[in-house]
């Protein structure tokens, strides 16, 4: 198993599990607001990864930025900075409290970076990424810094600059990544088709460019928070153009699907599981696999075992 590597699955998913309510649905801190209002309920969630094999636990980060708390929570600059370090902490505890009970196998924090449209709470990096047509590449760097920062300086392993819908900051995030030398990280897109990223842009030609940008810097490149029948055909192209880079890959259910203008999941029908797609990407040589939005424990349970069949068959 050491050629691939689990992460960790839907947050808010495992969380109603200790706390069944609504009170993230639509809220525009999502998840992000429990590192303030429920710091331990959200570690024993990080646990529970952990226990059935993620390698990877991610920080409670996505939708955490100093405006977004600053209009939603009323908090100050450096009060919310220290939420995002905070965010780290949340999921150092639950490795270090997993490592207490016997569980040696090492796991990596990854800080999490969401895109502009994540503050935005409009949809916008799922559906056309319009913002970034009214920002420059300097603007969502110096907007995306501080909080990159935290997450460097309160300890992360490694980040994810996740669900990006546009060339232009992603080129912003490697802007900010390269001041950085030292720290490491994973690109990864949002798309809802089957060749292009959310702005329009062919997630092949993004990924070479990306890599001839920081290459020494970038674990991966891949997709998250898309319906997994979009993903093969995605990481593929990316597959093609380069075989060199690294793929990553984090869907959602393969059993319902986001409608971006409802802002609403419905099911959708004759779908493969999710663990005849995490068959479908260890063929296609993905390295970094997990589960996004409604994605459980028995989710990262089962790709470990298809993981584990497929690293004695090819053996």
């Amino acid at each position: 198993m050491k050629d691939f590597v689990l992460t960790d699955g839907g947050h808010d998913t495992q969380f109603r599990k200790y706390n069944n309510t609504d009170e993230f649905d639509g809220h525009p801190l999502h998840m992000a607001q429990f590192i303030l209002e429920s710091p331990e309920t959200y570690t024993k969630v990080l646990q529970d990864f952990i226990q059935v094999g993620a390698e990877m636990v991610l920080t409670p980060t996505y939708q955490a930025t100093i405006d977004g708390f600053q209009e939603h929570m009323g908090l100050g600059r450096e009060k919310a900075l220290e939420l995002i370090k905070i965010g780290v902490k949340i999921a150092r505890d639950a490795v270090e409290l997993e490592k207490a009970k016997g569980n040696t196998k090492p796991v990596a924090v990854v800080g999490v970076i969401g895109p502009y449209g994540a503050y935005l709470h409009d949809g916008s990096e799922y559906q056309t990424a319009s913002y970034v047509d009214h920002m420059t590449t300097e603007e969502l760097e110096e907007w995306h810094r501080p909080r990159v920062e935290a997450l460097i300086e309160a300890g992360s392993d490694c980040l994810i600059f996740g669900t990006i819908p546009a060339l232009k900051e992603a080129e912003a995030f490697i802007r900010v990544l390269k001041q950085h030398p030292g720290v490491k990280a994973i690109l990864s897109f949002s798309a809802q088709n089957e060749q292009t990223i959310c702005h329009g842009e062919k997630l092949s030609d993004v990924a070479q460019c990306c890599w001839k940008l920081a290459a020494d810097q970038i674990l991966a490149i891949g997709v998250n928070c898309q319906h997994p029948r979009f993903s093969v055909p995605l990481l593929r192209s990316i597959k093609e153009a380069n075989p060199d880079i690294p793929l990553f890959v984090r869907s959602n259910s393969s059993h319902e699907r986001f409608n971006t203008e409802t802002y609403k999941w419905e099911l959708t029908e004759n779908e493969k599981t999710l663990q005849e797609y995490c068959r479908d990407w260890l063929e296609l040589g993905v390295k970094y696999i997990g589960g996004c939005c409604r994605t459980t424990v028995d989710d990262i349970s089962s790709f470990r075992e298809e993981i584990r069949k497929f690293t004695i068959k090819n053996k």
